[in-house]
C-alpha cells in the first residue's frame, strides 16, 4: 500500500499546462529525488503534494497521520 499516490495529476498556470497527467506512488521506505530543468513543475508538484496549492485535474492521495515536512 503507497504512502502517497499521484494519479492523473494536471496543473495549468494561465494557459500554461505545467503538469500533464503525473502519476507516482512511493512506498513506505522509498527514497525518491525530484529533478528536472528549471520551470518543468518540481516546486508545483511538492506543493501540491502539501496541499499548499490545488490541482486542476487529477487525484493525491496521502496515507493518513503522515507528516510531510
Amino acid at each position: 500500500m503507497p504512502i502517497l499516490a499521484v494519479s492523473g495529476l494536471v496543473k495549468y498556470y494561465g494557459a500554461e499546462k505545467i503538469l500533464d497527467g503525473l502519476d507516482l506512488q512511493v512506498e513506505r521506505g522509498q527514497r525518491l529525488a525530484v529533478v528536472g530543468r528549471n520551470g518543468c513543475g518540481k516546486t508545483t508538484l511538492l506543493r501540491l503534494i502539501a496541499g499548499e496549492e490545488e490541482a486542476d485535474g487529477g487525484t493525491i492521495q496521502i496515507e493518513r497521520g503522515l507528516r510531510l515536512g
